[in-house]
């Protein structure tokens, strides 16, 4: 059911995750989850740079970010 849900609600994004315990799961737990889907923005180290991030504040985000990189 859920694989046939991600097909039927074109949910395209790389990876779908669940432990099938809700709210209560790990990663629920862990990354304060409070609403699906949720979206985190991880920098080369794994940090949390960025939560559920419209497409301005993304962009706005990345330039900064890749202009940092050119410059080292």
């Amino acid at each position: 059911n859920w694989i046939k849900a991600i097909k039927r609600d074109h949910l395209y994004w790389p990876w779908h995750a669940s432990e099938l315990k809700g709210w209560q799961s790990n990663i629920a737990m862990t990354y304060q989850l409070e609403s699906i889907p949720a979206s985190y923005l991880l920098d080369h180290r794994g940090m949390i740079i960025g939560v559920n991030l419209d497409h301005r504040a993304l962009k706005r985000i990345l330039k900064k970010r890749l202009a940092k990189t050119e410059q080292s």
